[in-house]
């Protein structure tokens, strides 16, 4: 799915970019080329950002992907009738707003707190109160042992290789397992991917978002899915979240264990701390 995403979205994406505003973040003005938009709102966002923005909930920015995504036609429509020129216009229109607005090395609370008074307040509207939400201190975020007590985990897995064939009851290879992806946080929530039938090397291209407390590893399941009977394990392993640059996709291989197992699984994980 992601080499037809790329492809559909080839055009797209560099008439997107074209659009007044759009060649740089529409929250924090980074310059790095734009790889995410709110397919709501209309504009292109950073990777910092756009962790933000998935922080709001879906009522109010919803978040895809420029390069991983496919765009509908109608998708793309809106977002060329946008940009990030015309949306600021309206949303930054407060004189408050150019003071207010945090430049691309900011810290990440410093951009939440932005986005989440631009977007959800409307502070920054003509007739808003121009006045930014208290960011979350660094003190209030990470514990004595190094926790953060807020976040986002967005894990994009991208593809399988190599799985363990739980179906093959002939020996000759007909049947194949039927694999999904379980994303487990350490407090029990789970996210899974969808189910894709008879493929040992599958490619699902799924994004999972989990809200997670800390940094503890986030357990990674593959399961064969049967109908008749109960799912079949296929291995496990675990994503580490400590280590990650803030805010920016980090693509792992995460190496199956367990009995029986074999394989791994690819995914981009990007973890986006959020102030309480």
């Amino acid at each position: 799915m992601a080499a037809a995403a790329l492809a559909v979205n080839g055009d797209f994406y560099d008439r997107l970019l074209a659009v007044g505003g759009n060649s740089a973040c529409a929250d924090c003005a980074s310059k790095e080329p734009p790889t995410w938009a709110s397919s709501n709102l209309g504009v292109v966002l950073c990777n910092e950002c756009v962790g933000a923005h998935r922080g709001l909930g879906v009522h109010i920015s919803k978040p895809l992907s420029l390069k991983m995504d496919a765009w509908s036609e109608e998708a793309q429509a809106f977002m060329l009738s946008k940009g990030n020129a015309v949306v600021n216009a309206e949303l930054e229109a407060h004189s408050a707003a150019a003071a207010s607005k945090p430049d691309a090395d900011a810290p990440l609370e410093t951009k939440v707190a932005f986005v989440k008074s631009k977007y959800e307040k409307m502070a920054f509207k003509a007739g808003g109160d121009g006045v930014v939400v208290e960011a979350a201190r660094t003190s209030d975020r990470f514990s004595s042992k190094g926790q953060v007590h807020a976040g986002i985990a967005i894990v994009r897995v991208l593809k399988a290789h190599d799985l363990l064939n739980a179906d093959d009851s002939t020996g000759l290879g007909l049947d194949k397992s039927d694999p999904y992806v379980k994303i487990i946080s350490p407090t029990g929530k789970s996210a899974q991917t969808k189910v894709i039938d008879n493929d040992l090397n599958p490619e699902w291209n799924e994004t999972l978002q989990l809200n997670v407390d800390d940094l503890k590893p986030l357990r990674l399941e593959v399961w064969d899915s049967d109908t008749l009977t109960a799912d079949d394990p296929l291995g496990h392993g675990d994503i580490v979240l400590t280590g990650l640059a803030p805010g920016e996709p980090t693509k792992k291989k995460v190496e199956l264990i367990g009995h029986p197992s074999q394989g791994w699984v690819e995914v981009e994980i990007t973890f986006a701390a959020l102030d309480a």
